[in-house]
């Protein structure tokens, strides 16, 4: 009778769990499940086992229900593949969490934890760690040979999936390292044997490494472990695939010697490592000085080499260096140690070593109350793109010019595009390149194919070092080289026009040609033809407008055709002999999410008339304005159980426009299709 009502006990904690997980807002649960989880662990040290059970039920009810409301919630959107698998996920990662507390604190033998018994029935007790554990360490149980005991240390680096068995470094006291190997790591009695597990997303496989000779051994065709347990008297017991039977196994050392070739350690700075074709050396990291022209100064790079006294493998990654300039600490830290030292100029005489560059930034060390060079009163200069219109990377090579004056090398990044939707919300912002086969639709409306070379463009930055560390301002101190791969011939440069430009988005520019023309009120935006003949540019626009006309420069026949059409604030992508491929912004999506199933949005284009004529307060300058009204209609919409937000965001039109004429304008793909 008393079992029976446990039973019924059990029974229904887990359809009261149901109930509240179905009701219960999520956020509560997971307060709820960890309070449960907190309650089961501390009954292990209370020895109180008919509780642990009653909380492994409840927790069991608000898991399934949980899992259910998730099911729910997409159905009431009518989102038939996320119901099916977002509950199963739930199901799935609340039961790794339960078990990961489980196999740690349970008072109630569980046959699937269970070793192999020995001839007298007694089970011997679990000693490993799971395969979803992160960093651990373990310890030999009696001292080796010379009076010391074998311990490791397990680094956890990574998992499987998301939510899956981890894999990470094993390092040894001797000195022996494996790399890739799972946390479920067992020590023999005298610390001689170390058995492994080798995750991976197919048959999981098993090594064991003799530490006192320094030799490891991967066997062949034998039964593989997810986790391992203990060595005892030879034999290796563990388990395999929790997820699934959990069925225990186990395995002799013999039988894995036997079945294995043997694999010597080599050794590689003091540490004992495995062997590979492709391995490369442990790298050695110490102090870099770099000196000045004179050698008047130097800056000095001390790296931290801490991380990698307990772990060799910390080497594929290069330290933390502390700068010193002339043997005082910069109060910098960079993962690289490169610096170049940039004369500057005052006057007549050339100010040695003035600034360095290092991490990517300029550092100025003139005091410029006492115009002395002076480390403690130095000050950054960032290097970027003069304009977040435009969107560019930097390469790490800056070349000193002399006078003050480097190169700096860019790569642009066009805004990125949905190639199979002719018009897109942006989720990114940039790509690097273009794609090697293209489909596009033709003037005709006709689907074609086309191969295509990678083709990127890039942009040079000369800076004036000493008038940007004195104006602040780097569109003043900076010329734009467009750079011309195809035909170095044809040259084209963009000089800044004062004080002409609409905050830190976009400037005015002189476009200065090769050829002779001169294209004044141009943006950042432009791509050279594949070829090298052409150049298009963008014009620029003040508000209430933004930048939407687009130039052709005709190199050959020095000539300048105005595309017909306006496109706000375009993108260029590919350009060609046959066409010109690009992106603009058509408009605003306001979208706004309150509740399973509640999802409203709101479309707003530059074709409309109550924003024809003024496209910068629709696409710039009420933006943020719209997002905060926005985000407080989703919390004045928020419910006690439920949950809001709201979102704000370009959305952009893809079309190719087609040569000669460049007239007709063709969405990529076009809008019936793209549906």
């Amino acid at each position: 009778m008393k079992g029976n009502r446990m039973v019924a006990v059990k029974w229904l904690l887990i359809i009261l769990g149901m109930v509240l997980g179905i009701f219960t807002p999520w956020k509560y649960q997971v307060v709820d499940m960890a309070a449960l989880l907190l309650g089961y662990a501390a009954c292990y040290e209370l020895k109180w086992p008919r509780f642990q059970v009653l909380l492994e039920s409840l927790f069991g009810g608000l898991a399934m229900g949980l899992g259910l409301q998730v099911m729910i919630a997409y159905g009431m959107k009518n989102q038939i593949i996320p119901m099916i698998i977002a509950p199963l996920l739930t199901w799935l990662v609340l039961r790794i969490i339960f078990y990961g507390v489980e196999t740690r604190y349970t008072l109630t033998p569980i046959p699937a934890l269970s070793d192999p018994t020995d001839s007298d029935g007694e089970q011997p007790q679990q000693s490993g760690h799971s395969a979803w554990s992160g960093d651990t360490s373990g310890k030999a149980s009696m001292a080796g040979a010379d009076g010391r005991y074998m311990m490791y240390h397990f680094f956890c680096k990574s998992e499987i999936c998301m939510g899956g068995p981890t894999y990470g470094d094993a390092v040894f006291t001797n000195g022996c390292a494996f790399m890739g190997v799972g946390p479920s790591i067992a020590l023999s009695d005298d610390g001689r044997y170390a058995a492994m597990t080798l995750p991976s997303r197919g048959a999981w496989e098993i090594q064991l490494a003799d530490l006192q000779e320094k030799i490891l051994y991967k066997p062949e065709g034998v039964d593989s472990l997810w986790e391992i347990d203990r060595i005892e008297e030879g034999i290796i017991y563990g388990r395999y695939s929790p997820l699934t039977s959990n069925a225990a196994t186990s395995i002799s050392i013999a039988e894995i010697i036997e079945k294995s070739e043997k694999q010597c350690l080599i050794e590689d700075d003091g540490w004992w490592v495995e062997d590979y074709p492709e391995r490369k050396p442990f790298p050695k990291y110490g102090a870099v000085s770099v000196m000045s022209r004179q050698g008047t100064h130097r800056v000095t790079f001390v790296p931290d080499l801490k991380p990698f006294r307990d772990n060799p493998f910390n080497r594929s990654s290069h330290p933390l260096y502390t700068v010193l300039v002339d043997d005082e600490m910069l109060g910098v830290e960079t993962g690289f140690p490169s610096a170049h030292w940039i004369d500057g100029l005052s006057g007549e005489p050339v100010e040695e070593g003035r600034f360095l560059e290092v991490g990517r930034g300029i550092i100025d060390f003139r005091d410029p109350e006492k115009n002395v060079f002076d480390i403690q009163k130095h000050t950054e200069l960032l290097l970027k793109e003069c304009d977040e219109h435009t969107h560019l990377h930097q390469s790490p090579e800056i070349e000193d010019l002399g006078e003050g004056k480097i190169l700096v090398k860019y790569k642009v990044m066009p805004r990125s595009v949905g190639w199979n939707e002719a018009e897109v919300t942006y989720s990114s912002t940039t790509y690097p390149h273009d794609e090697n086969s293209v489909k596009y639709w033709d003037a005709d409306g006709k689907q074609q194919h086309q191969e295509r070379t990678l083709v990127e463009q890039h942009v040079e930055y000369i800076i004036d070092l000493p008038k940007y560390s004195e104006m602040q301002d780097p569109r003043n101190c900076t010329e734009i080289k467009l750079i011309n791969r195809a035909n170095p011939a044809y040259k084209a440069q963009l000089v800044y026009q004062n004080d002409l430009h609409v905050g830190r988005l976009y400037a005015a520019y002189t476009c200065i040609t090769s050829c002779g023309l001169t294209l004044e009120n141009v943006i950042h935006e432009a791509i050279w033809s594949h070829c090298g003949r052409y150049l298009a540019v963008v014009h620029f626009e003040s508000p209430p407008k933004v930048p939407s006309k687009i130039s052709i420069i005709d190199f050959e026949t020095v000539s300048v055709r105005d595309i017909p059409g306006s496109y706000a604030l375009p993108s260029f992508i590919w350009f060609d002999g046959n066409m010109l491929q690009f992106t603009h912004v058509v408009g605003l999506e306001e979208s706004i999410t309150y509740g399973p199933g509640k999802f409203e949005s709101k479309m707003m284009r530059l074709t409309e008339l109550e924003h024809e004529s003024n496209p910068y307060d629709l696409l710039i300058g009420s933006v943020d304005i719209r997002r905060t009204k926005l985000d407080n209609v989703a919390e004045s919409k928020l419910s006690q159980t439920g949950y809001a937000s709201a979102s704000v965001n370009q959305v952009s039109q893809h079309c190719i426009l087609f040569a000669p004429d460049f007239d007709q304008p063709m969405l990529q793909p076009p809008l019936d299709v793209s549906k």
